[in-house]
């Protein structure tokens, strides 16, 4: 988990160990997954990951609802070592018949998620039930979701906890009047 500041270099602390990898392990199909709340933020990190990927020699590839088809068909045969999406597209491309999922999937490494905290609620837990499907359709071992979603609950617990103890200390509210 990486935590600093806006414009404090979460993306790079994140992404430059995963295409240190991708460059030393090369895949025959996805290596990494980046998995963005929206797609206003990979949209917004596209152009960035897309200069760090040519700069290694690597590719990337933004998959959303507004990706055109040709796109997706071009990526489908032949896809990037990185792939940016949200967690609606992720799901749609897991149950679409029309991707071969398992062939894409099949030398996953590596899952980079963005802005965690702006997928509270159903959105997390849609992603980690997605990922937990996908783990034990194709009998992976590569990720941990349940221990990834035990992780965040725990954060997410100590977080109110905290604001508990502050507002016993310092009253947040305003008093009824």
């Amino acid at each position: 988990m990486v935590l600093a500041p806006t414009a404090g270099g979460k993306t790079e602390a994140s992404i430059f160990p995963v295409l240190s990898m991708l460059l030393t392990e090369p895949t025959d199909a996805i290596g990494a997954l980046y998995i963005a709340p929206i797609k206003a933020l990979l949209n917004n990190q596209a152009e960035r990951l897309g200069l760090y990927t040519e700069m290694v020699a690597l590719e990337r590839q933004v998959w959303h609802g507004d990706t055109s088809s040709s796109e997706k068909q071009r990526f489908v045969q032949q896809p990037t070592e990185l792939l940016m999406t949200t967690p609606e597209s992720l799901e749609v491309m897991l149950v679409s018949s029309r991707v071969p999922t398992p062939r894409l999937l099949a030398d996953l490494r590596m899952v980079v998620i963005d802005e965690i905290h702006a997928m509270a609620g159903n959105d997390l837990q849609r992603s980690v039930k997605m990922v937990k499907k996908w783990e034990a359709a194709f009998e992976s071992d590569l990720l941990d979701p349940a221990d990834g979603a035990h992780r965040y609950h725990e954060l997410r617990e100590r977080e109110r906890q905290l604001r508990r103890e502050l507002d016993e200390v310092v009253p947040l509210r305003t008093p009824p009047s």
